[in-house]
């Protein structure tokens, strides 16, 4: 992924749409810190990955639950998912 400032970005904003619908993506950065990226609409890949993502997620969580570790309050998580809290 390439980084690229605010102002140039701006700048050239027709060429970058150009080269991301070739595949290029884009950091766009505001001096120095990346605030936005600049990809194709095109690219299901994303959606595919979040959703792997908060599959994780869920199997982590559970895995939390049967395994009963202790919080610094000294409840477990058994005892939130008995009492159907969420975390």
């Amino acid at each position: 992924m390439i980084e690229i400032g605010s102002f140039e970005a701006r700048t050239h904003f027709s060429d970058l749409l150009r080269r991301v619908s070739h595949g290029e993506e884009f950091v766009v950065t505001m001096r120095g810190k990346p605030i936005a990226r600049l990809l194709s609409a095109e690219d299901k890949s994303a959606p595919d990955k979040l959703d792997v993502l908060l599959s994780k997620l869920s199997a982590f969580r559970s895995e939390i639950a049967q395994r009963g570790l202790v919080l610094a309050s000294g409840e477990t998580f058994k005892d939130w998912a008995r009492d159907g809290r969420k975390w």
